[in-house]
């Protein structure tokens, strides 16, 4: 049997949860998620005790990741896109401007 393939997931909301998350639960070996990054602390708590990942695995934002060494053989990115990968000025979005 090979070894399941091991992933980060970025963005432990209701995708990253029930869609990936809930993927690899249910495909134990085919894929291992063993690293998360999320901002809300309660979502990432709670992925980070179904998928058993470790303390030292789990980051606030997914810009922290990229301050690691290489530690999984890929990255699930399912971020809401304009909060966390346009870095939109808010201010001037919001004003109609945008």
């Amino acid at each position: 049997m090979e070894k399941p393939i091991t992933a980060i997931v970025c963005g432990a909301g209701q995708r990253g949860r029930d869609a990936y998350g809930r993927y690899a639960e249910n495909n134990k070996d085919k894929i291992q998620i063993i690293g998360v990054a999320e901002p809300n602390p309660i979502k990432r708590n709670n992925f980070m005790k179904v998928h058993k990942i470790p303390e030292n695995r789990s980051y606030n934002l997914w810009k922290d990741i990229l301050a690691e060494d290489k530690f999984a053989d890929g990255i699930n990115i399912v971020l809401n896109f304009i909060i966390y990968c346009c870095n939109i000025n808010w201010t001037y979005f919001c004003s109609g401007n945008g």
